[in-house]
């Protein structure tokens, strides 16, 4: 059962990166500026708040 558990955290988890993955490209066509560093962050704080929410 927490195999079964696991992969279905691992199918949500893939699922999120890509609807934010999507979300960013619409960013990036918006605005083309170097803000690397802060999208980049943002995203290491999106992943941690989905590891706690679960």
């Amino acid at each position: 059962m927490q195999g079964r558990r696991k992969s279905n955290l691992h199918f949500w988890v893939n699922h999120r990166i890509e609807v934010v993955r999507k979300q960013k490209v619409k960013e990036g066509k918006m605005s083309r500026r170097g803000k690397g560093g802060a999208k980049r962050h943002r995203k290491v704080l999106h992943e941690a708040s989905d590891h706690a929410s679960v």
